[in-house]
């Protein structure tokens, strides 16, 4: 286990720089933790993405959910199913009639597992999270095919805004995300020393951050 902390330490440390090193060494021993949150309104044109290969993008349904675990392995078919008898949406990208890459959203508030913060939605808003894309198959415009698929739902039901978190450090994620319109809008976040812990949040929009679990 410890060989395996040096290598990643030493990874992030040579393709990222020291910056980045300190920041993801603090988010891991728990003391310092940051999220970015960008926005994406619904009006605005969509933009074409034509991802390298062939996928097809469907709502997952609850007689899918081995394929989804299929898929996710780390998730256990119980969390899956929760989630959609919850009323949460999985968006699932197929190629070759496998599930390569996926995405979920909620329209009701969230508890961030990162940050262990609450988003709360207004009624016309929609959280994103938990975006995975199959490692052979990234960087070829297939989670950013997902998103545009979103938008297309949750405007065509009526919503006004998406709202989605990432770490900053996660580049490619970011470069997906704004391929399709996503903005920058805010941060939020927490310092902690032992017991202590000092939240913060930096945005001018209208979305709440509840009190810290």
């Amino acid at each position: 286990m410890t060989g395996n902390i040096v290598k990643r330490a030493t990874k992030v440390l040579r393709e990222e720089g020291i910056k980045s090193f300190w920041f993801k060494l603090l988010s891991e021993i728990g003391c310092y933790r940051r999220v970015l949150l960008l926005e994406r309104l619904l009006e605005e044109p969509i933009s074409e993405v034509k991802p390298t290969l062939p996928v097809t993008v469907d709502l997952l349904k609850k007689n899918e959910v081995d394929e989804y675990d299929a898929f996710r392995t780390i998730v256990s078919p119980s969390r899956t199913l929760d989630r959609l008898n919850a009323g949460r949406l999985c968006f699932v990208a197929r190629h070759e009639r496998q599930v390569i890459s996926a995405c979920w959203a909620t329209i009701h508030g969230i508890l961030t597992p990162y940050s262990a913060c609450e988003i709360q939605l207004a009624k016309d808003e929609a959280y994103v999270y938990d975006g995975f894309t199959k490692p052979d198959f990234r960087g070829q415009s297939i989670f950013p095919a997902i998103l545009a698929e979103m938008i297309k739902y949750f405007r065509a039901a009526g919503y006004r805004r998406m709202i989605l978190g990432i770490v900053p450090e996660n580049n490619p994620s970011l470069w997906a995300i704004r391929k399709v319109g996503f903005r920058l809008f805010g941060t939020m976040g927490y310092i902690k020393i032992g017991q202590w812990r000092q939240d913060f949040y930096r945005t001018n929009s209208n979305i709440q951050r509840q009190k810290s679990v």
